[in-house]
């Protein structure tokens, strides 16, 4: 047992008076391509990292549910340290105001009670090792490591994808969250070692294996804003209105040829954005390709497309992330590949010989940026018999 499974079973036996009966784990998430991808249905190449969130669960009798939170797993002012918070599934109450972490949770008892299903309860702690705003995908994993671990109290195995699925549903009925199921799939379905290839239109799901001369790094600058409903929700109203200025029911339905055939005067208010995000699925059918045959130089181009791409059609202003990619570039050449995300951290793929050196070279010029090293893992589930 590593240190954190023992923490999460200590803050659990500590609370409730008892041992844990079973402990879970749920992986963080980075996209290598493809970021906000089910607003128009597109690509999206995520992978599942070892960094996590953690549950410690015993099941109940009374159909009650009682939940404790470690500071490092709470999303949200309003939750209050060291609290207990009860419910009971169908019974949920409105969502407490800023206290995501609690209604997440709240939201998927919610669905399963919708969908028919009777839940016993369940006691738990939560703690995660997950970088607080790095987009590296908290919030599905605290879904999915909890949608898996309430196959404990409802008598029926949850198939992953159902996890996935009523982790969205949840979210989007009990919180009125606009979110998609790409980082909900990635986590409930991932293999280790394995990118997963992931559409938003038909929810197809592939795994493609990472090259094992490549290492996965994620870069923070210091004035990263933390992912909002808000920042979602503009992202969603503009690729519906490029949508119905297309006269398409989904950017999907666009092609190239006729976004070209366009009068570029005609929608210059989002004529790049639009190209870029074409752009993006056909560059993940290419990263795909060059993912499973270890294709460093197509690899790097297409990841510095997508950067270049992603600065001309959103204009980021956070100038330490376009100056970590800029050193990125240099430095590995065609060795391998760097983008910035649209929310401003910086994704990289860099030869595992050469990782020491580039973060150190990272720590001493950027100070105020914070590196993690990922290791590609598995889906969510339990990690004790």
């Amino acid at each position: 047992m590593n240190r954190a499974e023992e923490f999460v079973s200590q803050l659990f036996s500590e609370t409730f008076n008892k041992e844990p009966k079973r402990l879970f784990r749920a992986p963080g998430r980075v996209n290598l391509l493809g970021d906000y991808s089910d607003c128009y249905d597109g690509l999206t190449i995520c992978c599942a990292v070892n960094v996590y969130t953690l549950l410690a669960v015993a099941p109940r009798e009374d159909g009650k549910f009682r939940a404790i939170f470690h500071h490092s797993a709470v999303k949200g002012e309003g939750h209050q340290p060291g609290q207990i918070y009860e419910w009971y599934a169908g019974a949920e109450g409105p969502p407490l105001t800023d206290a995501d972490s609690l209604n997440y949770l709240k939201g998927i008892t919610s669905e399963l009670v919708r969908s028919g299903l009777i839940l016993t309860g369940l006691d738990l702690a939560v703690v995660s090792t997950i970088p607080k705003d790095t987009g590296l995908g908290s919030t599905a994993a605290l879904q999915t490591g909890f949608g898996t671990a309430l196959s404990l109290c409802c008598n029926q195995q949850l198939t992953p994808m159902a996890v996935a699925q009523l982790a969205q549903r949840g979210e989007n009925l009990y919180l009125s969250h606009t979110c998609g199921v790409v980082s909900q799939m990635n986590c409930a379905l991932a293999m280790a070692d394995c990118a997963m290839m992931i559409d938003s239109l038909d929810m197809d799901c592939q795994p493609i294996p990472m090259p094992d001369a490549l290492a996965l790094v994620v870069i923070k600058p210091g004035n990263v804003e933390a992912k909002t409903e808000a920042r979602r929700q503009a992202r969603l109203a503009n690729c519906r209105a490029f949508a119905e200025h297309f006269g398409v029911s989904s950017l999907r339905s666009l092609s190239q040829p006729q976004l070209a055939g366009e009068d570029r005067q005609n929608c210059s208010r989002f004529f790049d954005e639009v190209e870029h995000l074409l752009g993006e699925n056909n560059r993940a059918h290419q990263l795909v390709g060059a993912l499973r045959r270890g294709d460093c130089h197509t690899i790097s181009a297409l990841l510095t497309d997508s950067h270049h791409s992603l600065v001309q059609a959103l204009h980021p202003d956070n100038d330490q992330a376009l100056a970590v990619c800029d050193f990125l570039h240099q430095y590995l050449a065609h060795r391998g590949g760097a983008r910035m995300t649209e929310d401003q951290t910086v994704v990289a793929l860099i030869p595992k010989t050469e990782v020491a050196d580039v973060l150190l070279q990272l720590q001493t010029r950027f100070s105020q940026c914070d590196s993690y090293l990922c290791e590609l893992t598995c889906a969510a589930g339990a990690i004790s018999p």
